[in-house]
């Protein structure tokens, strides 16, 4: 896991084993701050020459996620999960009400997680993809910018048709580099676009037999639509009816424990697959679909 505290009055200087093994590769960390060039396929992490300034810059489609926040005594902590922020942050692992971010909590009831760099807890941010944050670490002032923009929307000198061929392109190959290890996954499938598409191209590709489910609150139109869905293209599905537990325990110990990366929706779906679809499948791989393609700046 990795965890580093920036101390404005003893600065860390990063030597050759600060990056942990399973981030190399993926993760770099260096004494200085990297320039307009950077390589955005990984994250970069970098300490100016003067040690006043720490620049973080996420990577795109990267799986490192960065959170950060500001201690009591002015140090900056990073890490790799939110809780961890947290626990450095408050001085203490639990969580109390008072400690979520209201804001942050209807966002995920409504938008399946935080939006922007929000997080579940009130002093903890998150880092977003191609996003660079310049912390002083003498006044705590953050600056943020962007190092780069999906391709389809700098493409303002382009007609529709070629916006749309640009598109087509990156959504037919989105699954090209994709291998799966188990001869069948799991899919939550709502019978919308988004995992329509996702379960189409899996069998389009041949990539693994699809075992679908669509949780629900009652019977739905979304539920008629998802076994339509799994009709049409040949794979098995079934309903999921949500319980109070779901609500009452369930989630809410997901969204505690996870800081919000898990939330909503997906709480849901991670409720559904441990306790109500058949046990056969709980031990499959579970794809959720695509968020922010980087490619195409595609929500799928």
């Amino acid at each position: 896991m990795l965890c580093l505290v920036f101390d404005p009055r003893a600065s860390r200087i990063f030597g050759p084993t600060d990056c942990p093994a399973p981030y190399r590769g993926v993760l770099s960390l260096s004494n200085t701050v990297p320039d307009e060039s950077v390589d955005l396929t990984m994250s970069h992490i970098g300490l100016a020459a003067d040690r006043s300034l720490v620049q973080i810059t996420a990577g795109i489609g990267n799986p490192l996620p960065l959170f950060w926040g500001w201690t009591s005594n002015g140090n900056l902590v990073v890490a790799d999960t939110a809780p961890q922020v947290f626990e450095a942050v408050r001085g203490r692992p639990e969580v109390r009400d008072d400690d979520m971010d209201r804001v942050a909590i209807i966002e995920s009831l409504l938008f399946d997680g935080p939006l922007g760099g929000r997080t579940m807890f009130r002093d903890v941010a998150k880092l977003q993809q191609a996003e660079s944050v310049t912390f002083n670490l003498e006044s705590r002032r953050t600056t943020r910018e962007w190092r780069w923009l999906p391709k389809l929307q700098t493409l303002t000198n382009s007609d529709n048709r070629a916006i749309r061929r640009e598109a087509t392109r990156h959504v037919v190959s989105l699954l090209d580099n994709v291998e799966f290890d188990a001869p069948g996954i799991v899919l939550p499938l709502t019978g919308g676009l988004d995992s329509r598409l996702l379960a189409t191209q899996i069998v389009s590709a041949r990539k693994a037999e699809i075992f679908a489910y669509t949780f629900q609150r009652g019977r739905s139109y979304e539920s008629r639509c998802a076994r339509r869905v799994a009709r049409e293209l040949g794979f098995s599905h079934r309903t999921c009816d949500l319980d109070e537990d779901c609500y009452r325990s369930f989630a809410r110990h997901v969204a505690r424990n996870t800081g919000g990366m898990i939330t909503g929706m997906h709480t849901h779906g991670i409720y559904c697959c441990e306790r109500l679809i058949e046990p056969e499948w709980r031990s499959m791989p579970r794809v959720f679909g695509y968020f922010g393609d980087p490619a195409s700046g595609a929500m799928t």
